[in-house]
């Protein structure tokens, strides 16, 4: 078994795929996060202590387990590793995403560095679900890098269309919240009808109108849901 402790967990979602897939995006995959700057030069995460409305909020990781009973938000694990690869083979995930695609071992570890980077700086969490048995289900992350932390989340094939991503959705949620933020987003593409669906399904709010993700290009083509 590679010796692997992290997997990509959510990723910006193509605008030129089929929606039916149960994904939706958080940032590219395989590339660095980069934490998008106001107009004095500051970034989210230095702005959080130059003390804007977001206070002094920063993302970080929950006490354990953070669990509504039937599914488990956890840290990635070394052993995770196998299982992750295998369900990213999934042509669905990376439809939808900007997954690599081959995805193997080498980019699993890639995703490690950037894990910590993002963990060390508040600006990114990310961790599997899984349920009772510790078996895994798929995967949610958020970080802060729009104007407020947006959740992504993908799902393995086997596991969807039973509520498992929208309870994980309600779970981090929770914990974002809890950290002191007022908002919490997910950024769903027109088309990908399936994550609006788990989206709407947590609780969040359709907002009106479409929006364009910056880091992600293709125009103003995602739908915002908001948690508040």
């Amino acid at each position: 078994m590679a010796n692997c402790s992290a997997a990509l967990t959510c990723w910006a979602q193509r605008p030129n795929k089929r929606p039916n897939s149960c994904v939706s995006y958080d940032d590219a995959a395989g590339g660095r996060s980069h934490a998008r700057r106001d107009s004095d030069g500051c970034t989210l995460r230095q702005r959080n202590t130059c003390g804007d409305n977001l206070g002094v909020c920063v993302l970080t990781p929950p006490d354990w387990p953070l669990t509504d009973g039937v599914v488990t938000l956890r840290i990635y694990r070394p052993g995770d590793c196998d299982a992750i690869v295998a369900a990213l083979q999934d042509p669905e995930i990376p439809r939808w995403t900007q997954v690599p695609s081959p995805y193997g071992p080498a980019q699993y570890e890639d995703w490690l560095i950037q894990q910590a980077e993002q963990r060390s700086a508040g600006i990114g969490l990310h961790l599997l679900v899984v349920d009772d048995q510790d078996h895994l289900l798929g995967a949610i992350g958020v970080q802060l890098t729009e104007a407020a932390p947006d959740i992504g989340y993908w799902c393995m094939r086997e596991h969807r269309r039973r509520g498992y991503s929208t309870r994980a959705v309600r779970l981090l949620c929770r914990h974002v919240h809890a950290l002191g933020f007022p908002r919490v987003d997910v950024f769903v593409h027109e088309d990908n009808e399936p994550s609006q669906r788990v989206a709407e399904a947590a609780g969040l709010q359709r907002q009106p109108g479409l929006h364009t993700v910056k880091r992600l290009g293709g125009g103003a083509v995602y739908i915002r849901f908001t948690s508040s």
